[in-house]
């Protein structure tokens, strides 16, 4: 992981102007079409500037994820402002492909390779940030009958974050043309089967 050293306020600009412009990039010409270059002359940066902030093309997009999971993480109040508990439940997800859109289909796509690269997916499901909330979430909405699905709640939050997982893989391979929140909904919804008066 890459330590960032703490960066003045106009290094903080020249930082999100590079990450800004390879963003664009990378969702207009693909993240193995997009050079060194190309970022340099859209951020109106140096190559020697875009290195002291990313060593390597890759670097960028690490900072990328790591900015999504902060992204995700300031969002999180909107899951509580929800008024029932099968709409918490999509919100969890609606957050996340909301973030994935953020970001577009170059991204997640190269998201998806570098996991099949590292092979680093087996303990996925023991490392999602979301899961011991929407665990509770799931056992809330069991509790007051709000969703039909009763299967274990750990078990059903797993389910979900492996069929949503599933959607965001499939949006990404489509090179982002299929309707992610809408797919991700339809997912949900069938999933948790909510009860009538409870629909996400």
């Amino acid at each position: 992981m890459i330590e960032h050293k703490p960066l003045k306020e106009n290094q903080k600009d020249t930082r999100t102007k590079i990450l800004n412009s390879a963003l664009e990039l990378f969702n207009e010409y693909g993240y193995d079409e997009t050079t060194i270059p190309m970022i340099c002359q859209k951020a109106g940066v140096s190559k020697t500037t875009l290195h002291y902030y990313f060593p390597k093309k890759q670097d960028l997009f690490v900072d990328m994820y790591n900015d999504f999971e902060e992204l995700y993480s300031d969002n999180f109040y909107r899951i509580v402002e929800q008024e029932t508990f099968s709409k918490q439940i999509w919100e969890v997800f609606h957050i996340m492909c909301e973030g994935d859109l953020f970001y577009g289909a170059s991204v997640s796509q190269q998201y998806f390779i570098n996991r099949l690269k590292e092979h680093s997916q087996q303990d996925f499901i023991k490392n999602i940030y979301h899961k011991k909330m929407l665990t509770a979430v799931i056992r809330s909405a069991q509790n007051s009958n709000q969703i039909r699905n009763q299967t274990d709640p750990e078990v059903l939050a797993e389910v979900l974050s492996f069929a949503l997982r599933g959607v965001i893989v499939t949006w990404a391979i489509e090179n982002g043309t299929i309707d992610l929140l809408e797919e991700g909904k339809r997912v949900v919804s069938s999933i948790i089967d909510p009860m009538p008066g409870f629909e996400i």
